[in-house]
């Protein structure tokens, strides 16, 4: 089945706020979200696009609010084109407020934000469908707010069918959804989540009865509704590749239900008043609003006296004297059929009773809801089907035997007492182990949790040796990596928890970003699993977490990156190689007590020790110059350890492309605060270490240093470059000339040679039929074959980034995934960036002395598009390169998220046998 799925180059902030005491949701809406925030920052956004256009249509960073029916009282909807906007500006003081107005001041307030993404399929003899599809097609603002009623509901769709399938199950259930949608009145979005939901649907409709129906109808798919008429191949692969378990003769898997989990929010535009009509007589269902305002204590009897009179001014019916015996809660109810003549003016009534008491005096917070009364028996006779639980599938059994029973867990603390682990830290450990059970039996969880069954089976495996004194490692040593491990697997717990289903009531309070990141954490600790994978690492022990440390760092058992890897997944693609070969050469190094790990000596204490000495006595070490001297005494087991790494990634990584290598490096240097001072300048020893790292890879790629003597990588990095090229290039030389007696490049290339051996298994096997079996024909032949075939996919995985077409059908092999769709993403972001450019454009965003961005319109030809942001990550400054670079990012989070859902489970189960 061939899939023609398309990213879309923008997608939709769904933001769920409170307002603040004392302020009405409709002043909130438009000071807080429309100005402060929207206004200023798409003001700020225009400011800085020196090239190109930006947002023709006027569509993107332009909200529409509603009020909703839940625990906040607004939500909004808003297209943007920047993935640091969610992430990153969007929260309660985003520094936009100058202005000495009282109401404009600092004022905190819960929040939520949901992102969504737009991924379209193609479909064949329709030429304009993806246009059709678009969100600057289907999501205007205007036309959107012809509907006075909204509903998002957030889905979960079922795993033992999303693991083995991939997008290719979810984009089958969304076209259903499409498919399903046949009313006029209505009009339906469907996004890809990127948090715990994998999608989002939003409809708009004229009557709350719609929006009913339609959501409930969604909520009642099961499988066999997804043979749709011209799809049937498609439907059959679908049951094909689901998860299949043991129990599977006792089910009937086409009666299986789409989603696990649904939750929805429904509202009204904030735009809908006393002046807006509404006919309650288009109402299918009786609906019933219900009001629930949390009183202080001491306060009922003087909350109740002001709003009766509230009732009298509404013509409403009074509420009674109901109240809640688990909190003081008070409720009040509206039946649609009761209001009679009054449901003319239902807005009116809402909006009064929402703004009943905003400066709090008698209450703490509202809680609105929304239910149906299916007086039509719609939803239970035409919507809903029958089923026998006795045959219905339970998504369950999908994860029975990664589950820990009681004899495992029993087990397990019977090595922890025997290894003498102190108290607080064995029951940290049971209670990882319990976090896990929990939520690796939640259907809600599963796909987010199963990935940290590996470390969970290694640790639980160290600790028994440990116990039955099988290593020998001191208690000391023992405690600390265990006390570590737990820590590290607190972070990751936390990273795919939050935000979560069982977090839907309360505010984001994450520090590191904004809403969940589920979806692309759980598929970059994939991603870096299969590099493990295809690199010969049978143990896939690791996880991956994120943190506020900005410095990545690997362990034996975690790999820690910080929100901007997420955000600007190009720094995560172009640090893995490295990361991975880091910790072969230390920690790997460190552990193994067989003297197994490849390089071994280069990293020794000896080693260093004679090297140092060897460049000290060498003819062309000038012992007088102080610039020769600084880089001598720099130079120790870690720095030789990165220039390990760096080499490998060279060869393997970056495919011998020193171009590549540098412009990847050099970006990687000039957005990490690691290498800068207060001042904004280079620290000097970091520069000249990281400068010497670079050449040491121009010089062993058989370059001369003549070409780069003149040629900074940007203009930013001249000053250091002039003073300190000559003398570190000169030490450099020296060092290439030491470490090549010793064998250092054949060496290099031999171990990047077996890596290539051991991740295209399929290509060792023709070279083998090829030759007959002859070796060293195979060995001699096989890199640059290898070398060969990654760049012509390379190419043409740039062109699937170019058309934003998803590549999934070139990533089958996990050889395809890491040796070309990695570096191709990095590939055509560099084109992206130099597009329309000169080449001695400067790279780095200037900024002034308040630290704002110094940039001038006159002089838009001397800059690169997506400019390299010293306080991290990438600030662009060309309109349409900018809808490119977005939707370049959705293809990589979709087509990694649709290559970790559809091989998660079978490389589960490589890791554990």
């Amino acid at each position: 089945m061939e899939n023609n799925f398309y990213a879309d180059d923008c997608g939709v902030l769904i933001g769920l706020v409170s307002a603040p005491p004392a302020l009405g949701e409709d002043d909130f809406f438009k000071m807080e979200i429309e100005e402060e925030l929207s206004s200023h920052y798409k003001a700020d956004r225009r400011r800085y696009m020196l090239k190109g256009e930006f947002d023709v249509s006027n569509i993107l960073y332009t909200p529409i609010g509603y009020k909703s029916f839940g625990e906040n009282s607004l939500m909004f909807f808003s297209l943007f084109d920047d993935f640091s906007y969610p992430n990153r500006v969007f929260h309660p003081f985003h520094g936009n407020r100058e202005v000495k107005d009282p109401k404009k001041q600092y004022q905190n307030y819960d929040y939520q934000l949901v992102v969504g993404l737009n991924t379209m399929l193609r479909e064949v003899g329709w030429s304009d469908s993806l246009e059709k599809q678009s969100l600057a097609s289907v999501f205007k603002p205007k036309e959107l707010l012809q509907y006075p009623f909204t509903c998002v509901t957030r889905f979960k769709v079922n795993g033992c069918f999303l693991c083995g399938n991939g997008l290719d199950f979810t984009e089958l259930v969304k076209k259903k959804i499409h498919l399903l949608h046949r009313t006029d009145g209505m009009h339906v979005v469907v996004l890809n989540g990127l948090g715990g939901d994998e999608l989002i649907l939003i409809n708009f409709a004229n009557t709350i009865s719609e929006l009913s129906e339609f959501v409930y109808k969604c909520r009642n798919l099961q499988i066999r509704d997804l043979n749709l008429p011209g799809y049937g191949e498609w439907y059959e692969t679908i049951l094909k590749q689901r998860v299949s378990v043991e129990k599977d003769k006792r089910y009937v898997w086409e009666e299986a239900h789409v989603f696990t989990s649904a939750y929805s929010l429904p509202g009204y535009a904030i735009g809908c008043n006393e002046s807006t009509c509404y006919d309650m007589q288009q109402e299918k269902f009786d609906v019933l609003f219900s009001f629930s305002w949390d009183i202080k204590p001491g306060h009922i009897k003087s909350f109740l006296s002001k709003f009766g009179l509230l009732l009298k001014d509404l013509n409403l019916p009074d509420g009674g004297n109901i109240y809640q015996m688990s909190s003081s809660v008070w409720r009040y109810s509206i039946h649609l059929k009761e209001l009679g003549e009054c449901g003319v003016n239902l807005f009116e009534i809402m909006n009064a009773l929402r703004n009943f008491d905003l400066e709090r005096s008698n209450t703490r917070k509202l809680h609105t809801s929304i239910s149906v009364n299916d007086i039509t028996a719609t939803i239970l006779e035409e919507v809903s089907k029958e089923i026998k639980i006795e045959d219905h599938p339970n998504s369950r059994v999908l994860v029975e035997e990664y589950f820990y029973d009681g004899d495992f867990l029993r087990n397990l603390r019977r090595g922890l007492d025997k290894s003498k682990i102190s108290k607080v830290l064995k029951e940290r450990i049971m209670k990882m182990y319990h976090n896990y059970n929990d939520c690796i039996q939640d259907p809600v969880f599963f796909v987010s949790f199963i990935e940290l069954r590996h470390f969970l089976d290694s640790f639980s495996s160290v600790v028994l040796s440990y116990a039955n004194r099988l290593t020998s490692y001191a208690s000391k040593e023992m405690h600390e990596w265990m006390d570590n491990s737990v820590r590290d697997f607190e972070h990751a717990y936390l990273n795919r928890f939050h935000q979560s289903s069982r977090m839907r009531t309360l505010s984001d309070f994450n520090l590191e970003w904004n809403g969940g990141i589920q979806q692309l954490i759980s598929s970059m600790d994939f991603t870096y699993k299969t590099f493990m994978h295809v690199c010969g690492m049978g143990k896939l022990n690791k996880f991956m977490y994120v943190s506020g440390y900005e410095r990545v760092h690997v362990t034996d058992h975690s790999y820690r990156i910080n929100m901007q890897h997420i955000t600007y997944p190009e720094l995560f693609v172009s640090t893995i190689w490295k990361e991975l070969f880091n910790f072969l050469l230390t920690e790997g190094t460190k552990k193994d007590k067989k003297d197994s790990v490849p390089l071994k000596e280069l990293c020794s204490d000896n080693f260093v020790y004679g090297l140092k000495n060897r460049v000290s006595l060498h003819y062309g070490f000038n012992k007088e110059n102080a610039v020769c001297k600084t880089f001598l005494d720099l130079i120790d087991n870690e720095y030789i350890v990165s220039v390990i790494a760096d080499t490998l990634s060279f060869y393997y990584g970056y495919n011998q492309n020193y171009d590549n290598f540098s412009y990847w490096y050099w970006r990687h240097l000039m957005q990490s605060s690691l290498y800068h001072e207060l001042d904004g300048k280079l620290n000097k020893e970091r520069f000249i270490m990281f400068l010497g790292r670079v050449l040491f890879i121009y010089v062993l790629s058989g370059k001369n240093g003549d070409d780069l003597r003149l040629k900074p990588f940007d203009s930013c990095l001249s000053e250091y470059w002039m003073l300190y090229f000559e003398d570190v290039y000169s030490v450099v030389r020296i060092l290439d000339e030491i470490l090549d007696k010793k064998d250092f490049k054949r060496t290099m290339i031999g171990f990047s040679n077996k890596l290539f051996f051991t991740s295209y298994p399929q290509i060792v096997e023709f070279m083998n039929e090829k030759t007959g079996g002859d070796k060293q024909v195979v060995m001699a032949k096989m890199p640059v074959l290898v070398k060969d075939i990654r760049e012509k996919y390379v190419e043409k995985f740039m062109d699937d980034f170019s058309s934003n077409r998803l590549p999934l059908d070139k990533c089958e092999f996990p050889c395809n995934f890491i040796g070309s769709f990695l570096p191709s993403f990095l590939c055509y972001l560099k084109a992206l960036n130099g597009q329309g450019c000169n080449t001695d454009v400067a790279q780095m965003l200037q900024r002034d002395e308040n630290g704002k961005p110094d940039l001038a319109a006159d002089e838009a030809d001397c800059y690169s598009n997506i400019l390299v942001d010293s306080f991290g990550g990438t600030f662009c400054i060309h309109g349409e390169v900018q809808r490119k670079y977005f939707a370049a990012r959705s293809v990589f989070y979709m087509t990694i998220f649709h290559f970790c859902e559809k091989n998660i489970i079978s490389t589960i189960k490589v890791g554990k046998s």
